[in-house]
C-alpha cells in the first residue's frame, strides 16, 4: 500500500467528484521483472518499519492531545464556560472514536490480515450518489447482493482486486477506516490506465 497512492486517493475524493487523475502505484502492473519484484520488496519493507515508527510516535501523540484536551474541558467546566465545554467533551469523544490520523495503523502484512480487516458489511458511495453494499466475509468472500454477485478478494495484502466477472474489476485499499475502490472497466485497462472512478465505502456493519 502506498503513502503517495492513499493520500492521493483521498485528496482526489475529497476535493474533485467526478474528476479522476490518478497516478499508478506499485503493483499496478501484473507482470514486472524479478529485479523491479527486489526492489518493491525493499521499498515495500523499509515502508512497513517507517510507517510502524510513525504509528508509535501518533499514538503518543494522540494519548497527549487527548490530556490536553481533558485539561481544557476541566478548566471550561470550572469556570461555568458549559457551552464550550460541552463543545470540547464532544471533540473528545470523535477522538477516541476515530483514534489517531490516517496511517496510524500499520498495513497488513497477510492477506489473511487484510481479509480480517474488511470483514464485515460496507456501504459503497459512488460520484454519483449512488450507493452499492459490499459484505465481506472471514473467507474473504465478497458478495454483492444487488447484483446477485460473489467475488474473491485476490492480489496482495496492500492491494487487493476484487473481480465479480462482469467484464470490470475493482482494486480495494482501506484507510483511516475507509474503504477506497478503484474501478476499472473494462477490467483489461488495469495496469495501463487509470481508473474510471473511485468510490468511497464506510463499515456499517462488523
Amino acid at each position: 500500500m502506498s503513502i503517495m497512492r492513499i493520500s492521493h486517493l483521498m485528496l482526489v475524493v475529497g476535493a474533485t467528484v467526478g474528476a479522476f487523475s490518478l497516478s499508478l502505484a506499485f503493483g499496478a502492473f501484473p507482470q514486472i521483472s524479478a529485479a523491479a519484484e527486489k526492489a518493491k520488496a525493499k521499498y515495500l519493507a523499509a515502508l512497513e518499519k517507517a510507517q510502524q515508527k510513525y504509528s508509535e510516535e501518533a499514538e503518543q501523540l494522540f494519548a497527549e492531545h487527548l490530556r490536553d484536551l481533558e485539561a481544557v474541558l476541566e478548566t471550561e467546566t470550572k469556570a461555568g464556560r458549559l457551552e464550550v465545554a460541552v463543545a470540547v467533551r464532544d471533540e473528545i469523544q470523535r477522538l477516541r472514536m476515530e483514534g489517531p490520523s490516517v496511517f496510524a495503523e500499520a498495513p497488513p502484512t497477510s492477506l489473511r490480515q487484510a481479509i480480517a480487516r474488511l470483514t464485515g458489511t460496507w456501504h459503497v458511495v459512488f460520484p454519483s450518489g449512488a450507493i452499492r453494499v459490499y459484505v465481506v466475509d472471514a473467507k474473504g468472500n465478497v458478495s454483492f447482493p444487488a447484483e446477485k454477485r460473489v467475488a474473491k478478494l485476490k492480489g496482495q495484502p496492500r492491494e487487493l482486486l476484487v473481480d465479480f466477472e462482469d467484464g470490470k474489476l475493482e482494486r480495494w485499499t482501506l484507510a483511516d477506516g475507509r474503504l477506497f475502490c478503484e474501478h476499472w472497466d473494462p477490467k483489461t485497462d488495469f495496469g495501463k490506465k487509470p481508473p474510471a472512478l473511485i468510490s468511497v465505502g464506510a463499515k456499517v456493519k462488523p
